[in-house]
């Protein structure tokens, strides 16, 4: 069953024309939900032709918001270091 939001965002969009990434996320963003926090997944195939299985490729994505989670975190030392820790942040 389609809702007629759905069948307003498929009408505004065109299925077989690829879209760059900059135009990706201003079509999400013109039609996001109001009710929760919306997520993207995004999915990459590398041709790597490496003779090793060994191989991983590993990366970190440092998101403009944040991630939305609290660190902590626990320093065991002296307390002449504690300050040191408290100042470094």
């Amino acid at each position: 069953m389609v809702t007629k939001k759905q069948k307003n965002i498929l009408e505004s969009i065109d299925s077989t024309s690829d879209y760059s990434v900059s135009d990706a996320v201003k079509i999400l963003q013109d039609h996001k939900s109001l009710k929760f926090d919306e997520s993207v997944d995004l999915s990459f195939q590398i041709n790597n032709k490496q003779k090793k299985s060994e191989i991983n490729i590993r990366t970190v994505v440092n998101l403009p918001g944040g991630s939305g989670k609290k660190i902590k975190v626990a320093v065991v030392c002296e307390d002449t270091k504690s300050d040191e820790a408290k100042s470094a942040g």
